[in-house]
């Protein structure tokens, strides 16, 4: 990719109040001891660029790297679930519209993920589509960049600009997933129990 963002650089990942279960970035959610190894996975996701100069390769990559994050965060939440392993129909839509139906996170971030799925289907199945340049929708990408970085100049290639949204994505699944992380663990926990017990005692007196 052009550049290897770093997680705790600045990128608009938020989303409208009510929407999700987490709508920005929660500071005290984050385990800052942990992220040199989140750089690190980044840095595994960048290495599979190098060299790359097919346009058509450079999308499938991208979606594979969103694929895999998007499997990371359902198995951060959803312990002991084999079903991504198990079931080979488990599709890259399906496992979008797993999260967008638990309302984990922003559905711009998901809108995003279902962006990269249509490109990479689109070159997966079209020859005579080989660069991103012949894309009808890269307007979309565009767009979708410019929410996450308002002063992101895009006067560079669009397979750079492609890079960098594939980037911006797998950043915000990252650090959303450490949040679930840290949701699944109070789940698991006694607190959780007698939290919910006191908001339904509170809530049955109101």
């Amino acid at each position: 990719m052009s550049q290897e963002p770093k997680p705790e650089e600045f990128i608009n990942i938020q989303g409208p109040r009510g929407e999700s279960v987490f709508r920005h970035l929660i500071e005290w959610l984050v385990p800052f001891d942990r992220l040199p190894e989140l750089q690190e996975e980044l840095n595994d996701y960048w290495a599979h660029y190098r060299g790359l100069s097919d346009e058509r390769a450079i999308v499938l990559v991208g979606a594979l790297c969103v694929e895999d994050c998007l499997d990371r965060m359902i198995n951060a939440f959803f312990l002991g679930s084999k079903i991504l392993h198990e079931n080979r129909d488990f599709t890259f839509s399906l496992k979008i519209d797993i999260v967008r139906a638990c309302k984990f996170i922003p559905s711009r971030i998901l809108d995003d993920c279902d962006l990269v799925r249509k490109l990479r289907n689109d070159f997966a199945h079209n020859l005579e589509l080989k660069t991103l340049s012949d894309y009808e929708n890269l307007q979309a990408v565009d767009q979708a960049i410019k929410a996450y970085q308002a002063y992101y100049d895009l006067n560079v290639l669009p397979r750079e600009r492609f890079k960098d949204l594939v980037s911006f994505v797998c950043v915000a699944l990252k650090m959303y997933t450490t949040h679930l992380q840290s949701m699944r663990t109070f789940v698991d926990s006694g607190d959780f129990m007698d939290s919910l017990k006191h908001f339904k005692e509170k809530e049955n007196k109101a």
